[in-house]
């Protein structure tokens, strides 16, 4: 570029920056009669729309939208302020969507413009919001948020499906205003019903032949479904990575192995680990893994994971690519886990910040990761081991699948819960519930499937169906702190028997709703300290059995999850924009714990911390026996070849080059090297001399002379 032309092109680019910043775009205004343009995925009523484009590409918008009215709509459980509109393709059908997912193209008469947005209509128990506080005009801000104020929940919730712990389970939700409630009698007779039946506190256990070596690495393969990696995972990355190129099973164990290791520090980003620079203490990654991987093979297996080979239906589901991933975690964790006599029900949540590309996206305000996918999970309460997941699906679930299982045999949560106690049927095991699992037809189902529950009685708007609430806590209303009472009802549908367990505390009465148990004391001695007017009191008092297991053990989710969660989180390490890896990512933290509970609660081994067993399992990966016996294996089956043909050309396969004498891959389809003794470029070697290259013309000579040694020898 001359100095002349440089000097034009300078001036151009500074005109136009000045140019641009001056210039002030012009404000269009929402109103009757504006044309606008809205996501399909965010238009309403959804079933018009999903009949309508049954697999809309990602991004899809529809056009042309007129407006007519605003007005207030119960969208996603709020009652939010949306815009009504009329479009061509749906004569006779109202459509509408949050107003601030609108685009206007072009702007209506300005005597019919709208007021200023106003706020979503709030309910009488909810507070209003500040009047300093203006609605957030895009849902993603609020996505980076690691600690949300009630504030911002209250925004977040108005345009993001919400869990906020304060809705009632569907069973539990009353019928116009009758609420079920039925009479039933004081008193227990302390008989528990499971120990009746001779069950036993069993212990977890894992199924692995005595012989085998129990290492972290076996652990880590027991929990994380071998078979479907190798039946299924890696036949698709074959079929996706580079022609002639394969992935073996050792390999695709360092690369998780590499993955873990990432996941022991935090500040460098992924190619860091593969830079040429030598590590320094104040910046890129700690050590490289050049010399284990490069940085083209660890993208080139990324790039090709595929996770189901399932042929994909008719219909839209969002879910396809990993329902058959997950499918086959429980079906192995069925196969390889046996859990204790006791187990906790609670969720888990996978993280995610994108809205748009996230099937079933949640916001639980009450979680520390408040935002991304909620699974139901069960873990074994004694070892810590988590054996069944289930994703929330909500309302992106494809309706031509029907209703999940069981869901018809009284309503959702009793279809979960009876899926994911199935491994604990027939076995007189206990499942300690939470207060959104308290539904007494789940309770009395499990009971006929020999499964035993407990779960906190909560008011969630309502009291659980059946349960008094009101009137238990009137009647214990003058007892002493610390004393126990139990009322037994008898349900009307087919005279099943419930058990409610109450614990006169000083300041409420704590519920439990249980299917076995006595009201015998147990544990240590508690003490209980408050105020009586001017006086202080003071009590001290034991649990009664049911009271002491569910404090003991309802944490032994949460527990797994916090120990996934930190100190450095494998989902979080795995940057990704395609979904399907984080539920992979998921996956793999779960097997993870799951195999550090195991190898300390059941092997009895010491713990060393989250990172310290991280650590000590990606070594293991890395450096897995499958890998040397996969290149013992290459070296003896080429010697084999070698050693059978005798004196034959042979021409190199397509992307194949040698190192040394192994045959190596390589980048190129058909890499040329010289003939050892003419110097013509060629892909031709013979048997007896893997590496040393030679070209049809001289290998005459070769056999000639080889014949000619051969002889002298003799």
């Amino acid at each position: 570029m001359s100095p002349k032309v440089g000097w034009k092109w300078l001036f151009c680019r500074a005109f136009f920056f000045i140019t641009k910043k001056n210039m002030t775009r012009e404000k269009k205004t929402m109103g009757v009669g504006a044309v606008v343009s809205a996501l399909s995925r965010l238009l309403h009523p959804s079933a018009v729309i999903r009949e309508k484009y049954v697999n809309p590409q990602k991004g899809h918008r529809v056009e042309n939208l007129l407006v007519i009215r605003r007005e207030s709509r119960k969208i996603n459980s709020r009652d939010q302020m949306a815009i009504i509109m009329r479009h061509d393709d749906f004569p006779g059908v109202e459509l509408y969507c949050v107003e601030r997912y609108a685009h206007i193209n072009t702007a209506g008469p300005a005597e019919h413009y709208f007021e200023a947005m106003a706020p979503p209509a709030r309910g009488p128990d909810e507070e209003p919001l500040p009047a300093n506080v203006e609605l957030p005009q895009e849902v993603v801000p609020f996505l980076e948020m690691r600690d949300v104020n009630p504030t911002d929940a209250q925004l977040i919730a108005s345009v993001v499906p919400t869990d906020d712990d304060n809705e009632p389970a569907p069973e539990n939700v009353p019928e116009g205003d009758h609420f079920t409630t039925i009479s039933g009698e004081w008193g227990h007779s302390n008989i528990c019903n499971r120990k009746v039946t001779g069950v036993r506190d069993t212990k977890a256990s894992i199924h692995i032949p005595r012989e085998v070596k129990v290492t972290l690495l076996r652990l880590f393969e027991l929990f994380f479904f071998k078979d479907f990696v190798i039946d299924i995972l890696l036949p698709l990355i074959n079929n996706n990575i580079a022609p002639g190129e394969t992935v073996s099973y050792g390999e695709f164990l360092r690369f998780i192995g590499l993955w873990l290791l990432m996941a022991t520090t935090q500040g460098a980003t992924r190619r860091d680990y593969w830079s040429v620079e030598q590590p320094s203490r104040f910046k890129g990654a700690p050590f490289r893994f050049g010399d284990l991987m490069s940085r083209n093979r660890f993208e080139a297996i990324l790039y090709s994971i595929r996770y189901t080979n399932v042929v994909s239906p008719a219909f839209r589901d969002p879910f396809h690519e990993v329902r058959q991933m997950i499918q086959a975690w429980n079906a192995n964790m069925e196969s390889v886990f046996t859990p204790s006599w006791i187990t906790c029900l609670d969720e888990s949540m996978s993280y995610w910040t994108n809205i748009y590309s996230c099937p079933g996206f949640m916001f639980v305000p009450r979680k520390p990761w408040p935002f991304g996918n909620e699974y139901h999970t069960i873990c074994c309460a004694s070892s810590g081991v988590m054996f069944a997941i289930e994703l929330v699906e909500g309302k992106d679930r494809p309706r031509e699948m029907g209703a999940p299982e069981f869901d018809n045999l009284g309503g959702k949560t009793v279809g979960l819960l009876l899926r994911l106690t199935k491994l604990l049927w027939n076995t007189g095991k206990v499942v300690v519930l939470d207060s959104g699992f308290c539904v007494a037809r789940a309770l009395t189902h499990l009971a006929d499937k020999g499964v035993f529950a407990t779960a906190l009685i909560k008011k969630r708007r309502y009291w659980p169906k059946y349960v008094n609430g009101d009137m238990i806590k009137e009647h214990l209303s003058n007892s002493e702190v610390g004393d126990t009472k139990c009322y037994r009802l008898t349900l009307p549908e087919d005279n099943a028997k419930l058990d409610i367990h109450c614990l006169k505390e000083p300041d409420y009465t704590m519920m439990l709703m249980a299917t076995f148990g006595t009201i015998e004391r147990v544990g240590p001695e508690k003490i209980r300290i408050w105020k009586n007017g001017n006086t202080d009191c003071r009590t001290t008092f034991r649990y009664p059995e049911l009271f002491h297991n569910h404090y003991h053990y309802r944490h032994a989710v949460d527990d797994h999850n916090n120990r996934r969660h930190s100190p450095i989180s494998i989902e979080r390490t795995w940057s990704t924009h395609w979904w399907p890896h984080r539920v992979f990512a998921f996956l793999i933290a779960i097997t993870e714990v799951n195999t550090i509970k195991c190898w300390v609660e059941i092997v009895g081994n010491e713990d060393i911390g989250t990172l310290g067993f991280r650590r000590a399992l990606s070594e293991e990966l890395i450096n897995n026996s499958y890998l040397m016996e996969e290149s013992a294996e290459d070296a003896r089956r080429e010697r084999r070849a070698a050693r059978g043909i005798g004196h034959t050309l042979i021409s190199l396969p397509p992307f194949r080059r040698f190192h040394g004498s192994r045959i190596v891959p390589s980048t190129t389809r058909y890499p040329q090297r010289s003939c050892s003794v003419c110097k013509r470029k060629c892909r031709d070697y013979c048997s007896c001399s893997p590496g040393t290259m030679l070209c049809n013309r001289c290998f005459p000579n070769h056999l000639v002379e080889t014949e000619m040694q051969m002889q002298a020898s003799y």
